[in-house]
């Protein structure tokens, strides 16, 4: 995975399986040579490391004292905690309104990171299907069929992380965009939702 990652998109938890065998091995090391100070000092050092910063993390979940003051809202990534059940209830208001307009009940509910659309699927009211669509292989192209969707309408979320449009990847006759949804985290704007309305899906397009 070092050597590819010059090269090739690589996500660092890939490698957590061999860091788990390292730690196997690096146990077995301190036993051996924890009568050496220095091994017990740097070993104590790791440790007391380790935890402060899963402590760190763990606080920032649930009180945000590090966001708009060390980092920056967007880089936050306890901020993905929020906001989904706002913008489940606000994507199904969209889809029935929809969903009336055309006289069919086949709109489509769209983005293009995985990680979006597992979260879309969980707290969206009923959890219907969520697609996936863009112009890479990921794990939504083995179980889903976008030529299903072809001619229906549909509505594409992102947020202010992963913000991409979906002009971007997909063709329509017409897109929509929807007024941002803001979510607040003690009285300060933690991540922003957009939302488009996209009629007439024409397919995927091809890089």
């Amino acid at each position: 995975f070092h050597l590819a990652s010059p090269f090739l998109s690589i996500k660092p938890h890939l490698t957590a399986l061999g860091y788990l065998l390292v730690i196997i091995g690096l146990v077995q090391l301190a036993r051996e040579w924890w009568s050496k100070l220095g091994v017990r000092i740097w070993s104590i050092l790791a440790v007391t490391l380790a935890f402060l910063l899963t402590a760190v993390i763990q606080l920032e979940a649930f009180y945000p004292f590090l966001q708009n003051r060390v980092i920056p809202a967007k880089m936050d990534v306890t901020n993905e905690l929020y906001g989904w059940k706002d913008v489940g209830e606000r994507v199904e208001e969209i889809r029935m309104e929809m969903a009336d307009d055309s006289g069919t009940n086949t709109v489509f509910i769209f983005s293009y990171r995985y990680q979006l659309v597992s979260q879309l699927a969980f707290y969206l009211p009923g959890r219907p299907e969520v697609y996936c669509l863009n112009d890479w292989l990921d794990a939504y192209d083995f179980f889903q069929r976008p030529e299903e969707l072809l001619e229906k309408d549909g509505i594409f979320v992102c947020d202010n992380r992963f913000d991409r449009k979906p002009e971007e990847f997909c063709r329509f006759d017409s897109i929509q965009p929807e007024k941002d949804l803001v979510i607040f985290r003690g009285g300060r704007e933690a991540r922003r939702f957009f939302i488009f309305r996209c009629y007439n899906f024409e397919g995927i397009k091809k890089q």
